[in-house]
Protein backbone atom coordinates (compact mmCIF):
# COMPACT_ATOMS: atom_id res chain seq x y z
CA UNK A 1 0.00 0.00 0.00
CA UNK A 2 1.09 3.28 -0.74
CA UNK A 3 0.43 7.04 0.85
CA UNK A 4 0.10 10.00 -0.58
CA UNK A 5 -0.64 13.56 0.30
CA UNK A 6 -0.45 14.56 -3.48
CA UNK A 7 -3.00 12.35 -5.04
CA UNK A 8 -1.57 10.49 -8.07
CA UNK A 9 -4.01 10.81 -11.96
CA UNK A 10 -2.98 6.56 -11.35
CA UNK A 11 -5.35 6.39 -8.50
CA UNK A 12 -8.58 7.60 -10.57
CA UNK A 13 -9.97 4.02 -11.46
CA UNK A 14 -10.27 3.35 -7.54
CA UNK A 15 -12.37 6.34 -7.38
CA UNK A 16 -15.09 4.42 -9.54
CA UNK A 17 -17.19 3.43 -6.81
CA UNK A 18 -16.69 -0.43 -7.61
CA UNK A 19 -15.31 -1.01 -4.87
CA UNK A 20 -16.18 0.76 -1.59
CA UNK A 21 -14.04 3.15 0.35
CA UNK A 22 -13.51 3.03 3.46
CA UNK A 23 -12.95 6.37 5.34
CA UNK A 24 -11.35 6.33 8.88
CA UNK A 25 -11.96 9.29 11.33
CA UNK A 26 -11.77 10.58 14.87
CA UNK A 27 -13.77 12.59 17.46
CA UNK A 28 -12.02 15.78 19.54
CA UNK A 29 -11.14 13.04 21.83
CA UNK A 30 -9.44 10.11 19.64
CA UNK A 31 -12.30 7.72 19.53
CA UNK A 32 -12.11 6.09 15.56
CA UNK A 33 -14.76 5.70 13.29
CA UNK A 34 -14.84 3.64 10.00
CA UNK A 35 -17.09 3.59 7.49
CA UNK A 36 -17.33 2.73 3.85
CA UNK A 37 -18.42 4.65 1.77
CA UNK A 38 -19.78 4.33 -2.30
CA UNK A 39 -17.48 6.79 -4.32
CA UNK A 40 -14.47 9.39 -4.11
CA UNK A 41 -14.10 11.85 -6.34
CA UNK A 42 -11.30 13.02 -7.93
CA UNK A 43 -10.80 16.95 -8.08
CA UNK A 44 -7.18 17.66 -8.92
CA UNK A 45 -4.18 16.26 -6.91
CA UNK A 46 -4.75 18.20 -3.66
CA UNK A 47 -8.77 17.63 -3.38
CA UNK A 48 -10.80 15.06 -3.47
CA UNK A 49 -15.05 15.19 -2.87
CA UNK A 50 -16.43 13.04 -0.50
CA UNK A 51 -20.51 12.70 -0.85
CA UNK A 52 -22.48 13.19 2.17
CA UNK A 53 -24.33 9.86 2.68
CA UNK A 54 -26.17 10.66 5.93
CA UNK A 55 -22.95 9.42 8.07
CA UNK A 56 -23.29 11.67 11.61
CA UNK A 57 -21.31 10.52 12.88
CA UNK A 58 -18.35 10.86 10.52
CA UNK A 59 -19.45 14.12 9.53
CA UNK A 60 -19.57 15.33 12.88
CA UNK A 61 -15.97 14.09 13.82
CA UNK A 62 -14.53 15.65 10.59
CA UNK A 63 -16.01 19.14 11.98
CA UNK A 64 -14.55 18.18 15.47
CA UNK A 65 -11.40 17.23 13.71
CA UNK A 66 -10.22 17.38 10.26
CA UNK A 67 -8.15 14.51 9.75
CA UNK A 68 -9.47 11.38 7.78
CA UNK A 69 -7.70 8.91 6.11
CA UNK A 70 -9.17 7.64 2.89
CA UNK A 71 -8.22 3.96 1.86
CA UNK A 72 -9.62 2.69 -2.02
CA UNK A 73 -8.57 -0.19 -3.97
CA UNK A 74 -8.36 -0.14 -7.96
CA UNK A 75 -11.03 -2.75 -9.39
CA UNK A 76 -8.56 -3.18 -12.04
CA UNK A 77 -5.02 -3.72 -10.35
CA UNK A 78 -6.67 -4.36 -6.56
CA UNK A 79 -3.57 -1.64 -5.45
CA UNK A 80 -4.48 -0.11 -2.79
CA UNK A 81 -4.37 3.61 -2.62
CA UNK A 82 -4.76 5.75 0.80
CA UNK A 83 -4.40 9.34 1.09
CA UNK A 84 -4.10 10.89 4.61
CA UNK A 85 -6.95 14.02 4.22
CA UNK A 86 -8.37 16.89 5.92
CA UNK A 87 -11.87 17.82 6.05
CA UNK A 88 -11.77 21.78 4.20
CA UNK A 89 -15.47 22.49 3.65
CA UNK A 90 -18.95 21.23 2.45
CA UNK A 91 -20.67 22.30 -0.70
CA UNK A 92 -24.59 22.12 -1.02
CA UNK A 93 -24.81 23.76 -4.54
CA UNK A 94 -22.54 24.84 -7.37
CA UNK A 95 -20.60 22.77 -10.21
CA UNK A 96 -18.84 20.70 -7.58
CA UNK A 97 -21.81 19.76 -6.15
CA UNK A 98 -23.43 18.93 -9.22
Amino acid sequence: MQTFTMIPEAMKPAMMGLIPTCMSTADDHGEPNVTFISQVWYVNQTHLAVSCQFFNKTTRNVRMNPHASIMTTCPETYAVWRVQARYIESKTEGELYD
